[in-house]
This record gives structure tokens, C-alpha cells and sequence, in this order.
């Protein structure tokens, strides 16, 4: 069953625990006198590039929520004052109220791994490598047994001797 709860601060829109944002009906009369009203509607939600729901609401000011966030306000108590809302199974646009819950950031990000939505960024995952793990070997073979120096190793693999030296002497890709 689909349960409404007012938005505070703008009571013109409500929340339901599906995820849903409405308006409620108003009636105004316009600056020529005429009077006006509209039936409330479901808004429309927009897609954040992060893939996160969100809705503009309006009352003499405009304001963006994402709307899980909104969801969670409004059904989810939160005793221990967490300031972030987890996703339990990583889908984002599901805001279904069971589907939420209060977290710390760290909590969340840790949620994010063990459920496999976020892999490590070390080694060739990360978004500036330019090595991979065959020349990281390659490269910590040459400099251990004395066979290249780094700038003869950096020209063979087109970055500078300071990523060699740092890639050698374990302050990059200490992880193998």
C-alpha cells in the first residue's frame, strides 16, 4: 500500500513510500484576477549522471532532492543521526522505503564493494595507468638485477623515469 507523507519545508509535494514525489492541488488567483488551480500530478523524476532519481519542487523557491534521500526523511527514522542513505541492493533508482537505509559514508562505500558496484582503482583499474602488472614485473626485474636504468625503461614504455623509479622502488603498484 502506497503511504504519503508531506515533503517538510515545501508541504505543497509529498513523498510516498514507493518513491514517488506528487503535488497537491492549488488554487490561486492570477495578477489580472482571475482565478487558477491545477489538479495535483506525480512529478517527473530526472536521472543524475551518478544514476541517482531526483525531483524539483517549488514553493517561491526551487529545490533539487534526490528523492531516495527524501525517502528516507520521511519513513526511516535515524536515531544514530547517519547522514547518508544506502541503496541495500545497489539499484539506485529502486527508493522503495525497504530498499533504504541510514548509513556513514564509510559504511556506504563498504556496502558499495562487498556488493560488487565498486572495484579498486589500484594497478591497470586505476584511470591514469599507464603500465600494466606484465611491465610492472618487467620493470622491477630490470632494476633489481641491474640490466636497464630507468631512463632506458621509461623510453621502452613511454612515461617518465620518475613513474619507472617510483614503479622500481615499490611507491607505485605496491600491491604486487
Amino acid at each position: 500500500m502506497e503511504i504519503w507523507k508531506a515533503i517538510i519545508g515545501f508541504e505543497r509535494y509529498q513523498i510516498s513510500n514507493l518513491g514517488r514525489v506528487k503535488s497537491l492541488p492549488k488554487t490561486w488567483v492570477s495578477g489580472r484576477g482571475r482565478i487558477l488551480s491545477h489538479d495535483g500530478k506525480i512529478l517527473f523524476q530526472q536521472k543524475s549522471p551518478q544514476g541517482y532519481l531526483s525531483v524539483k519542487v517549488s514553493d517561491g523557491k526551487h529545490k533539487r532532492f534526490r528523492t531516495h534521500r527524501l525517502v528516507a526523511l520521511a519513513f526511516i527514522p535515524n536515531p544514530e543521526n547517519k547522514p547518508e542513505v544506502n541503496h541495500k541492493d545497489g539499484n539506485k533508482e529502486n527508493n522503495h522505503v525497504s530498499n533504504l537505509e541510514w548509513a556513514t559514508g564509510s559504511e556506504n562505500v563498504k556496502h558499495s564493494f562487498d556488493a560488487g558496484l565498486k572495484t579498486s582503482s589500484k594497478g591497470e583499474n586505476h584511470g591514469r595507468s599507464k603500465l600494466n602488472e606484465t611491465a610492472v614485473r618487467e620493470i622491477r626485474y630490470a632494476y633489481n638485477n641491474r640490466i636497464a636504468t630507468f631512463r632506458s625503461l621509461a623510453k621502452k614504455f613511454q612515461v617518465h623515469p620518475s613513474v619507472i623509479s617510483d614503479c622500481a622502488k615499490l611507491k607505485t603498484w605496491n600491491h604486487i
